[in-house]
């Protein structure tokens, strides 16, 4: 019997499959990852499609995102199963900035990253938020966004390094 592939998941659950799937490219590939974990690539493929209820079990997140490691977006799922919870994960070569003055400038990068995206997506002719959030685009400006508000919490945490408490 195969697997019901006409599935339709929450938003939270597709930025979940979403990110299964970049973690399992980063990690080299379904043929790969079947191998490293003792599951069937059909297995695999199932947990990343965007079109079956069938979800990674924890063990099989903590190998795929070892596996990963080093990747840009690193490490995926657990960053969408943060983000899923309210929750932001730090960088941390971004939680700290030496330099304010280079961290500002950073978030003005970042920030044009993100209107960038908004930007295209308007100018396509897109006139309202949903339409435009497809799921790469979703993938695309949540990531700059979480690049974002590391870079910001760096400051804040950088700025409430130089104030004593007793100053005002």
């Amino acid at each position: 019997m195969s697997t019901d592939r006409t599935q339709r998941l929450s938003p939270s659950e597709l930025a979940l499959k979403l990110a299964c799937r970049e973690a399992v490219k980063a990690a080299g590939g379904q043929d790969f990852v079947a191998g490293e974990v003792g599951r069937c690539q059909s297995r695999i493929s199932d947990w990343v499609s965007p079109n079956t209820v069938e979800f990674m079990p924890a063990d099989v997140i903590a190998k795929v995102e070892a596996l990963g490691a080093g990747s840009p977006g690193h490490p995926h799922i657990t960053r969408a199963l943060a983000r899923a919870q309210g929750l932001v994960m730090i960088d941390p070569d971004q939680a700290a900035p030496a330099s304010v003055v280079r961290a500002l400038g950073d978030v003005a990068s970042e920030s044009g990253d993100v209107i960038r995206l908004l930007a295209t997506a308007i100018d396509g002719g897109l006139t309202s938020f949903e339409a435009m959030v497809t799921p790469h685009r979703r993938r695309e400006m949540l990531g700059e966004l979480d690049q974002l508000i590391a870079l910001l919490t760096g400051i804040a945490a950088r700025v409430g390094e130089t104030v004593s408490p007793d100053s005002s």
